[in-house]
């Protein structure tokens, strides 16, 4: 009987183990591969602090993300992770900008990690590394470097419908589609990077991201510039701006406009 008995006892550990790992693991949210440096990370690397994202900016973010997906659920959990829930029906939204997001979040062999690199020399708007694989899982780790300084200065010299045209959700999209496609129809050049431009049949992240554009009817940057240029003329107030080109249907011209800060801390 007293054999009986531990062998019950094991059983019932066992299914409880079961239970927990069902609840803990297989629930309906999407777990993220996108996220901002989380807690832990922080703690175990203290050098990354200073790259840590403000609140105000993750929450605009996911505000961002909201709106440009048609996904309601999709947030950042305590940890730092976007999630979203598999039952969503996406109301309105850009499907392409959609599917490279939830694919983001539910890839297994890419993992984006978005930080505040504002304090870095040499970052227009933003830019990703090129990726680090851990030997162990196979997993590549990119760095997502956002400059929210040049987010926050272009304000002053860009009109609002270039500003809604150039957003995080879409800059977000900009990075990912450089390393990785979620679309089967338009795969990663045989080189591993995506270019900015389009040629030679591919397209580039500029029309990538001008398709999504159209989906929320914005305003479409002009894809055949990627640099911004220096602004020659006359008026003072430019003084010292850079510029990336914006058109719309009716062939207006559109400036996204910011100023290179002179000094970072």
């Amino acid at each position: 009987m007293k054999c009986r008995a531990n062998l019950i006892y094991k059983q019932s550990l066992l299914f409880s183990f079961i239970a927990i790992y069902l609840l803990l693991f297989c629930n309906p949210v999407a777990q993220a591969k996108v996220f901002v440096i989380s807690v832990d990370h922080v703690e175990k690397n203290p050098e990354d602090k200073r790259y840590v994202i403000p609140d105000k900016h993750i929450e605009n973010l996911e505000s961002d993300l909201k709106e440009k997906t048609g996904l309601k659920t999709i947030r950042f959990d305590e940890k730092g992770k976007l999630v979203y829930d598999r039952s969503d029906r996406a109301q309105n939204g850009s499907e392409k900008l959609r599917r490279t997001i939830v694919g983001a979040i539910e890839d297994e062999k890419n993992i984006f990690h978005i930080g505040d690199y504002s304090s870095v020399r040499n970052i227009h708007f933003a830019e990703t590394d090129s990726g680090t694989i851990d030997v162990l899982s196979k997993m590549t780790y990119y760095r997502v470097k956002i400059d929210y300084r040049d987010f926050k200065n272009c304000r002053r010299y860009t009109p609002k419908k270039v500003l809604k045209a150039f957003t995080m959700a879409i800059i977000l999209f900009h990075e990912i589609d450089h390393k990785v496609s979620y679309d089967p129809s338009d795969p990663i050049p045989a080189g591993g990077v995506r270019p900015d431009k389009s040629s030679d049949g591919i397209r580039g992240v500029i029309e990538n991201t001008n398709m999504i554009r159209k989906e929320l009817s914005l305003i479409l940057r002009k894809s055949d510039q990627h640099n911004g240029e220096l602004y020659r003329g006359l008026i003072d107030f430019y003084k010292n701006t850079f510029h990336i080109r914006f058109v719309n249907i009716a062939g207006e011209r559109r400036n996204l406009r910011w100023k290179i800060e002179r000094k970072r801390t």
